[in-house]
C-alpha cells in the first residue's frame, strides 16, 4: 500500500489519543482515551473529565451528580437537588434521597447529615422532599419526623388540636371537649353551668373542670366561671343561668357587694330601704316629715293621729301640742301642728287627734280657736242658755 495514504500511528503508553484510519485525534473533554483506542469512551456516570487528551475521567465530587459524558458539572448545572444530597461518585440528582420523615432545602448537599427531621405540626410523607409535605391534620398531636398527616398520637378528651398541633390545647374556659380527636372545641358549656379548662362535660359538677352555678350569681351558655349578681341583688339559688335570676335585696335590709346570697343586715332606724338597697343608710331614703322610721322598715311609718313629725330621718313622732290637732287619718300626714288649729267651740288637749274630739260643754261656748282645755270655754252668760255642746255662741 501506499504509505501516503495511511493515517499516523501513535502508539504511547500514556493514552490520550484515539487513532482512526485518517489522522489521530486528541481525546475531547467529557471522555478519556486508553492506549489504542480509535474512538473516544464518555466519561460514565458517576466521574467527568473536564480536560483533552486524557486517559482516564475523574470521580464526580461531592454535592454534584455526573450524567454519563460530564465535562464539568459545576459549569453545567449538575449541582445536587433539594430533597437529594450527592456523595463523590453520585451518577445522578435523586441517586440518595432524604428518606420520609425529612426533608432538605438545601441543594449541592454532600451528605445525609444535610436531611433535617420534619419539623413538628407538619409531616413528610415520601422521600427526595424540599419541604414538609403539608400540617399534620386536626384531631392529632404531630411531634417532629412524622410521615403521616394522622400520627399515631391522638388528641385528648378535654383538649383539642387544629391542624398543625405539635402540644395539644386544654379546652378553653366556657367550652367543653368529651371526645378524643376534636380539632376544635365541640360546644359551649349548658347555662347554669361554667366549664374551666379541658372541661370534658356540658354540665361539669367535679368542681375542677367546672360546676353547677353557685349562689350568688348566674352562669349564662358559655360561662368559664359565674358571673355575680350585680350590688343590690341576692340569689339564694343554684343553677341559675339569667341576670333576671339576681333579685333586689329584701325589703327592710341591705346588700353590701356583689355576688350576694344573703342579706347584710337591716336597714338603720330613721331610714327605710325599698327593695334593692346597698346601704343601711341610703341617702335617698331617709324617713320624711310626718313619719317614723325604726329599724328593718322597707317603707315609713306614718304618724298616728295625735301625733305629727316636722324633720327629716326621725325614728318616732312627737305629741301634738295643745290647741292644736293632728289628723293623720287620711292619706296626707301632719308635718306642722299649728297648721292645725282647735276649732272654735272645741278645746284640744295635748296629743288630740280630731278636731271635734273635745268640744266645750252645755253651759259653755267658745268664739276662739287653739282653746287648750275645757277651762277655757266661756260660761253661758246670764239671760242666755247654751243647750248643746260644741257652741260657738249662746
Amino acid at each position: 500500500p501506499n504509505p501516503a495514504n495511511l493515517s499516523a500511528s501513535i502508539d504511547d503508553d500514556e493514552g490520550g489519543v484515539a487513532c482512526t484510519l485518517s489522522a489521530g485525534s486528541i481525546c475531547p473533554a467529557g471522555s478519556y482515551c486508553r492506549n489504542g483506542s480509535s474512538t473516544p469512551a464518555p466519561c460514565p456516570s458517576g466521574s467527568y473529565n473536564p480536560s483533552t487528551g486524557q486517559s482516564a475521567c475523574l470521580t464526580c465530587p461531592a454535592g454534584y451528580y455526573c450524567p454519563s459524558n460530564t465535562v464539568d458539572p459545576v459549569a453545567q448545572g449538575f449541582s445536587c437537588p433539594a430533597g437529594y444530597y450527592c456523595l463523590a461518585g453520585t451518577q445522578t440528582g435523586t441517586q440518595s434521597p432524604c428518606p420520609a420523615g425529612k426533608f432538605s432545602a438545601v441543594t449541592g448537599a454532600i451528605s445525609s447529615a444535610t436531611c433535617q427531621t420534619c419539623t413538628q405540626g407538619s409531616y413528610c410523607a415520601t422521600s427526595g422532599l424540599s419541604a414538609p409535605t403539608d400540617l399534620c391534620h386536626g384531631g392529632y398531636v404531630c411531634g417532629t419526623g412524622q410521615t403521616s398527616a394522622q400520627p399515631s398520637t391522638i388528641c385528648s378528651a378535654g383538649y383539642y388540636c387544629p391542624n398543625g398541633t405539635y402540644v395539644a390545647q386544654p379546652c378553653p374556659s366556657g367550652w367543653y371537649c368529651p371526645t378524643i380527636g376534636l380539632s376544635a372545641p365541640f360546644e359551649v358549656c349548658a347555662a347554669g353551668y361554667y366549664c374551666t379548662l379541658r372541661s370534658v362535660n356540658a354540665t361539669p359538677t367535679d368542681g375542677t373542670r367546672g360546676n353547677r352555678c353557685t349562689r350568688g350569681n348566674y352562669c349564662p351558655a358559655g360561662s368559664g366561671s359565674p358571673t355575680p349578681c350585680p350590688i343590690g341583688t341576692i340569689n339564694t339559688a343554684y343553677g341559675s343561668s339569667s341576670i333576671d335570676d339576681c333579685l333586689p335585696c329584701t325589703a327592710g335590709k341591705y346588700c353590701t357587694s356583689n355576688g350576694q346570697y344573703a342579706v347584710n343586715g337591716s336597714c338603720s332606724a330613721g331610714y327605710y330601704c325599698p327593695a334593692g338597697q346597698s346601704t343601711p343608710t341610703p341617702a335617698n331614703y331617709s324617713c320624711p316629715p310626718g313619719y317614723y322610721c325604726t329599724a328593718g322598715l322597707g317603707s315609713p311609718l306614718q304618724c298616728a293621729s295625735g301625733r305629727y313629725q316636722s324633720n327629716y330621718g326621725q325614728t318616732a313622732c312627737v305629741s301634738c301640742p295643745a290647741g292644736y290637732y293632728c289628723d293623720n287619718s287620711g292619706p296626707t300626714a301632719v308635718v306642722n301642728a299649728t297648721d292645725f288649729p282647735c276649732p272654735a267651740g272645741y278645746y284640744c288637749p295635748a296629743g288630740t287627734g280630731q278636731p271635734h274630739a273635745a268640744p266645750c260643754l252645755v253651759g259653755t261656748y267658745s268664739e276662739s280657736t287653739r282653746l287648750a282645755n275645757s277651762s277655757s270655754c266661756t260660761p253661758c252668760s246670764a239671760g242666755n242658755y247654751c243647750g248643746s255642746p260644741g257652741l260657738t255662741a249662746p
